[in-house]
């Protein structure tokens, strides 16, 4: 299940996805690489920003390194 939900206010997109038989201890499962490739798709379709570089005006998308 993926929910997503966009602030009245602020504009902000908050998104939830329950995957069945996964803990918190992500990078310990082997399936990590499925749930890090799922954060990044999510991150780049919603166009999160870092916030210093938001503030700045240039177009970098938050990046996992």
């Amino acid at each position: 299940m993926i929910l997503t939900r966009v602030s009245q206010t602020n504009g902000s997109v908050t998104g939830y996805k329950e995957s069945k038989g996964r803990n918190h201890y992500v990078l310990r499962l082997p399936a990590w690489k499925e749930d890090a490739d799922h954060i990044m798709e999510w991150l780049e379709k919603h166009e999160v920003r870092t916030p210093a570089k938001a503030s700045a005006g240039t177009n970098s998308l938050l990046r996992c390194v």
